[in-house]
């Protein structure tokens, strides 16, 4: 019988958003990370916050999940921000111009706020 992969965030709905909290300080390959398209897919959630404030490392494959997932909400006329961010991933996002595609949040309800702004 094999264990059950350790998470690496959960989920925590307020009001028509969904936050997810990593719980983990690196992310990379993982697949678990890759369930989170099912937030989106499976579940129809398309108002979602990034919570990174226990993560101090991120590879190049998450950042691409990152981006596939913020594809999915758009196409399914949603939302996507993140907070959190510890300086070193500020400057990844930064060289990376991620920034330009997340909107990068200093708190939860920041970020909260951003989702479910009405789209002009």
């Amino acid at each position: 019988m094999s264990a059950e992969p350790d998470p690496i965030y959960s989920l925590e709905d307020v009001g028509p958003a969904t936050v997810i909290h990593f719980t983990t300080d690196h992310l990379a390959n993982q697949p678990r990370l890759y369930q989170l398209y099912e937030i989106v897919d499976s579940d129809g959630k398309n108002r979602l916050v990034l919570d990174f404030s226990t993560v101090t490392m991120i590879t190049s494959l998450a950042l691409v999940v990152f981006v596939s997932l913020r594809r999915k909400v758009i196409d399914k006329g949603g939302k996507l921000s993140i907070y959190g961010l510890e300086e070193n991933l500020v400057d990844l996002f930064h060289r990376s111009r991620l920034q330009n595609f997340f909107p990068i949040c200093q708190t939860q309800q920041e970020a909260l706020s951003m989702v479910l702004a009405s789209s002009r």
